[in-house]
């Protein structure tokens, strides 16, 4: 259970080199968790868990906080873990 993440990074990490693509940026990081966060996962939502012919649209509570300041904190640290983990590779990258 443990090796899940390690090993879908990796893989996602060997598709990039085989498609000889540089690695995203911190902003097309965050752009694809927004992605992730806001768009698909709502519309999974509704695919998946949605009993049939039960007309269900997700209330925005579930995707976004009540209190804009705590909206606004959830973001920023989305942008933080996007920069850092931006960094971080680079270095990795850099280093022999």
């Amino acid at each position: 259970m443990r090796d899940g993440p390690r090993c879908g990074g990796r893989s996602m990490n060997l598709l990039r080199r085989w498609r000889h693509q540089k690695m995203p940026g911190a902003a097309a990081l965050f752009l694809a968790g927004v992605a992730w966060s806001y768009v698909l996962l709502p519309l999974v939502h509704h695919v998946l868990a949605t009993p049939p012919r039960y007309r269900y649209i997700s209330a925005a509570s579930n995707f976004f906080a009540s209190d804009p300041r705590l909206q606004v904190l959830v973001t920023v640290i989305a942008i933080g873990l996007a920069l850092g983990v931006t960094a971080m590779r680079r270095r990795r990258v850099r280093s022999p």
